[in-house]
């Protein structure tokens, strides 16, 4: 890649007008000033594109790509061709970042001559607002420490909250599916021996939006969740280290699961009983042994029974008298 600034920051956006300025602002407002912010116009048709523009205008550091429609993969793959910088970052057209994430993360990237850096996130609905990870040392290391890291869930499966040296992305592919963009690609960063390191500091404000891809219940996020699970076990397969593969293998199951128990008690799943039959059939003995021996609260265990055998009513009752008050 030629010389170019120190961070390149890539905002993919969609018909985020509501949020787009703030999104901008936050960035503008950095207290490193070392960047360029490359903003992806995925043909949006309300006025999103119209800002990115007035932007540009204001400030030179900021270029915008305009594109038809093609998803969120398609606007990260320009994102990543126009990259001059050192390191890329990612902000999601409808969150926002504290003023001293980039230079905090950049100064940890040069001390530690590290490939990936990350913070923690503040998770933000409506009033609510709760902080991922807890308070602890600075995380530093190399070798298999990030694998351990990020199949322990202490290592974020975010493009959001990291700074990740430029290079990394030149033989990264992004999956075509639309969702679990994020996670594809950095297990396949966590299997590498790559120096990382990780602040307590919470500096990214995530926001969770009503009709969100993360917020929607449909079967296509079940189906994505099943080509999740069959990329894993592939991946696992593929000549990794046996340490490797048994992280891989329980991660597979794990997030199928949790994202299969998530949408089933949240939504009516067409044809549910469909994805029932094939989960039975395609997970065998490995769904029993998770359902079993996993450390998932008891009430998630019987939950998970009734859901995969076709006892949705039963599992409804029994989370509702579970849930009265005073049980």
């Amino acid at each position: 890649m030629s010389q170019g600034p120190d961070i390149s920051v890539i905002v993919p956006i969609y018909n985020a007008e509501q949020y787009l300025p703030d999104c901008l602002d936050s960035i503008l407002a950095q207290t490193f000033k070392g960047f360029e912010m490359i903003l992806v116009n995925d043909g949006s048709t309300d006025s999103s594109g119209s800002i990115c523009d007035e932007y540009a205008r204001k400030d030179r550091r900021i270029r915008v790509i305009h594109k038809e429609n093609g998803g969120t993969t398609t606007a990260r793959r320009e994102g990543i061709k126009a990259v001059t910088g050192r390191y890329i970052g990612w902000v999601d057209a409808d969150d926002h970042i504290a003023r001293h994430m980039y230079s905090t993360l950049y100064e940890l990237a040069e001390e530690n001559q590290a490939e990936i850096v990350e913070c923690q996130y503040i998770w933000i609905k409506g009033n609510q607002r709760v902080r991922s990870g807890k308070e602890e040392p600075l995380a530093v290391g190399d070798g298999d420490f990030m694998m351990k890291q990020f199949f322990s869930s202490k290592m974020k499966s975010s493009f959001c909250t990291k700074l990740y040296r430029s290079e990394l992305f030149d033989d990264v592919q992004f999956p075509d599916r639309q969702y679990h963009q994020d996670t594809h690609v950095n297990m396949r960063l966590a299997l590498k021996p790559l120096k990382y390191v990780r602040t307590s500091e919470a500096m990214y404000f995530y926001v969770m939006r009503e009709n969100s891809n993360t917020t929607t219940y449909n079967a296509r996020l079940l189906r994505e969740s099943i080509y999740k699970y069959e990329d894993t076990m592939n991946l696992a397969r593929s000549g990794q280290s046996e340490l490797a593969r048994q992280y891989l293998q329980k991660d597979a199951i794990s997030r199928l699961m949790w994202r299969y128990f998530e949408l089933t008690v949240n939504s009516d799943i067409e044809n549910q009983r469909v994805y029932n039959y094939y989960l039975r059939k395609k997970l065998g003995f490995s769904l029993i042994r998770y359902i079993f021996t996993a450390k998932i609260p008891f009430k998630t265990r019987v939950s998970l029974s009734l859901l995969i055998y076709n006892l949705k009513g039963i599992q409804l009752f029994m989370h509702k008298s579970l849930n009265k008050p005073g049980k």
